[in-house]
């Protein structure tokens, strides 16, 4: 391994820098005629998965690494093992862990954080290795790079209309409320290229200035500026303050930005958690997109977070089956008119401590989650020949509250 790459596996600690091996019996499949491509198991005879993750204290991290090795891997999936990466910064680091993954025998990405999706796709090719956003959105532009690269499966996540209503419910919930006008908005790595932090900035931004009637300028641009700016109309006042808190030298500038004036809400586009002490000493509402974890029901309890738009750990259950057919030898039949594949998933959402328990005690269940490994077996071709493309969708894309309680029969 490199160094780079050792540093990443330390930081996740030992149980993470191990081989995360899964449960009961399963197996590869029967391989398709694409399968010569395709690297063989590594030697103990287990099929691995690089895991790619921007930060590992991360609540919707830890989550979704919860769901994946604690419940798949060790409940339907014996043949499959994943490797984390650490907090990835930077390209340097990101294309330095698939080489060493890729070193360790794995045969795939899946990935929670894309910095220049081109270049880690031709990376995952050089190797031989599949690679897919496992729960995320990308520009169209830069999907239309790699979408007929056999070697990327596809995109599984809210997709840019999901991201960007996400961001306008927010702003909906607090006019409805008459919260108050003064906004800060922490548009996380929108400045940066992240997709989803600037369709969910943009999405405030644009029902700001529809709701209250006014003009804050080329909404587009200001989404994306990448020092904080003000903009104050009299009647409504906002502040975009970009970065992503948790990385060196970012956390300060929105700290000080958000410390210079009051205000009546926080509208942010990722979780508030690195910047945690100085939101809640105020009495600003707050919202953010992150996750049903159990940080975040306390914080409802305790009155310090009023809305969240989330995800929930099973979510990603669509996104390890694709995986698993891919390196089982099916990623051609799995494939949309030939091209990589984009399904839309559903964030959750509350606006108060009493629905956000009631989506959490599900969300939260590792008995019956919203997606079971039966769900998963039945769009898996090792498990259910017949299955197909269209299934895999219908699937992934039934991942609404409704959706889940309608699968576990919960009333």
């Amino acid at each position: 391994m490199t160094n780079v790459s050792r540093r990443a596996f330390l930081a996740t600690g030992a149980a993470a820098a191990a081989l995360c091996l899964g449960g009961c019996a399963g197996t590869s499949g029967k391989a398709s005629s694409s399968a010569a491509s395709q690297p063989a198991a590594s030697a103990n005879g287990k099929h691995i998965i690089g895991v790619i993750v921007y930060n590992v204290s991360d609540s919707e991290v830890l989550m979704f690494r919860e769901y994946l090795v604690n419940y798949i891997a060790a409940t339907a999936f014996s043949d499959v093992q994943f490797i984390y990466s650490g907090g990835i910064a930077d390209e340097e680091q990101m294309l330095a862990f698939i080489d060493d993954v890729a070193a360790l025998g794995a045969e795939g990405i899946m990935s929670f954080y894309n910095i220049d999706l081109q270049a880690e796709v031709a990376r995952c090719a050089e190797h031989g290795m599949y690679h897919m956003v496992a729960s995320g959105t990308v520009s169209d532009e830069d999907f239309a790079k790699v979408a007929e690269n056999d070697h990327f499966l596809g995109c599984i996540g809210p997709g840019i209309e999901m991201e960007y209503n996400a961001g306008a419910a927010m702003v909906r919930n607090y006019i409805a409320s008459k919260a108050g006008d003064r906004y800060f908005i922490m548009s996380g790595g929108a400045s940066l290229g992240n997709e989803m932090h600037y369709e969910r900035t943009l999405g405030m931004l644009d029902t700001l200035e529809t709701s209250y009637g006014v003009d804050l300028g080329q909404t587009k641009e200001l989404a994306k500026v990448d020092k904080t700016t003000t903009v104050d109309l009299g009647g409504l006042f906002v502040t975009i303050s970009p970065g992503y808190p948790a990385r060196e030298g970012m956390k300060e500038p929105i700290v000080e930005a958000f410390k210079a004036s009051t205000y009546d809400v926080v509208l942010s586009s990722l979780p508030v958690a690195p910047v945690s002490s100085a939101l809640y000493e105020s009495s600003s509402k707050i919202a953010q997109v992150d996750c049903y974890s159990q940080e975040n029901q306390l914080l409802f309890a305790t009155d310090k977070l009023s809305y969240l738009a989330g995800k929930y750990g099973s979510l990603v259950g669509p996104s390890f089956a694709a995986m698993y057919n891919a390196i089982g030898g099916y990623a051609a039949d799995f494939r949309d008119g030939g091209k990589a594949f984009r399904i839309v998933q559903n964030f959750w959402a509350s606006d108060s401590k009493a629905g956000f328990d009631e989506k959490y005690e599900f969300a939260s269940n590792v008995t019956t989650p919203a997606y079971n490994y039966e769900d998963l077996q039945s769009i898996c071709k090792a498990y259910t020949p017949s299955a197909t493309f269209a299934d895999l969708k219908k699937l992934a894309e039934a991942s609404s509250y409704e959706d889940a309680k309608k699968r576990r029969s919960v009333s």
